[in-house]
């Protein structure tokens, strides 16, 4: 599942949508499609914090997951608009959560049980762990409408940076919040040392 950390942003209370009628299917292919928007959004932004130069767009485009976090965090720090280094520096954060559960949704292997999606990965290092992880469709849409809202901030702070070129007046964007960590201890199966091929006498 996931935990957050207590933050002043943290993922607000949202309307409750009966989900009954749409498939598990359907709110993971819509957790693929959000964090793509979000991720183009965050893209956005970045070519507006580094000026808009001609062609910046261009480099910005080859950016994901982590090297997309880590430029907004580094162009967020050297940037002439310190109002809002603290935006982005959140919008940042919350990217690289939310990557790394996209990425479990993506290259886990998935399997129904009922109501539930249940996945399975592994992470070799030093030795092969085997992890496990249940999610309901309330925790899957969750994720969505983080995707969707932190996309969201992404725009707002843009918009802010355009009128503020533009010399008109505008309230600097609500705070991003920070959604929650995936927690990767309590889906830990077993843990195995990988043997060491034998090689031919």
């Amino acid at each position: 599942m996931s935990k957050g950390k207590k933050h002043p942003g943290n993922r607000p209370d949202r309307r409750q949508f009966p989900l009954q009628d749409i498939s598990i299917e359907h709110l993971v292919g819509s957790l693929v499609i959000a964090w793509n928007n979000a991720e183009n959004s965050s893209k956005l932004l970045l070519n507006r914090l580094l000026g808009s130069p001609p062609g910046i767009q261009a480099v910005t485009n080859e950016l994901n997951g982590q090297s997309l976090w880590f430029a907004l965090r580094a162009a967020s720090s050297k940037s002439i608009h310190t109002e809002i280094e603290e935006h982005v520096r959140l919008i940042s954060v919350a990217l690289e959560r939310l990557n790394e559960h996209r990425n479990y949704f993506v290259h886990g292997s998935m399997n129904k049980e009922g109501e539930h999606l249940v996945l399975r990965t592994e992470y070799a290092k030093g030795e092969v762990r085997e992890y496990e992880d249940r999610f309901d469709k309330r925790e899957i849409h969750q994720l969505v409408s983080d995707c969707e809202d932190i996309g969201m901030r992404s725009i707002d702070v843009t918009a802010y940076l355009i009128l503020k070129k533009m010399d008109r007046a505008s309230s600097l964007p609500d705070m991003p919040f920070l959604p929650p960590q995936l927690d990767k201890t309590r889906r830990n199966l077993r843990a195995r040392v990988p043997k060491p091929s034998s090689s031919p006498e």
